[in-house]
């Protein structure tokens, strides 16, 4: 797994990807983990009675309030990174413009019981 501030790619040569981004807000970090024991994170079953080592990522934030706004973008085997950017929209906590690979921009804004994304590029 390659990360680059709030971005986690897989980089799986044989296998399908996932491109994990988040936007921009202060405070917020992301930290990979992998075979962790305490406490226990970053393992997936190997068969039926063991465990392997598996990359876990975890976004925090301490002492500060944080609108986490992430995308999760799948890739095929082979394919680049379709997520460009997540970038904040100023002065609106609840939207993010996402920049998706091929030239694609999208605005999405969350509200109470509500989701609204609108192509603008």
């Amino acid at each position: 797994m390659k990360t680059e501030g709030l971005r986690a790619v897989t980089q799986n040569a044989d296998a399908a990807n996932l491109t994990v981004a988040a936007r921009p807000d202060a405070g917020l970090s992301l930290r990979v983990v992998e075979g962790q024991e305490d406490p226990v994170q970053g393992w997936l079953p190997r068969g039926l009675s063991g465990v392997r080592p598996a990359p876990v990522g975890i976004f925090s934030a301490r002492g500060v309030e944080v609108n986490l706004f992430y995308v999760l973008a799948p890739a095929p085997r082979g394919a680049p990174d379709p997520v460009k950017s997540v970038e904040a929209v100023p002065g609106d906590p609840r939207a993010a413009r996402v920049s998706i690979a091929g030239g694609r921009v999208y605005e999405v804004r969350f509200g109470k019981g509500s989701a609204e994304a609108r192509l603008v590029q």
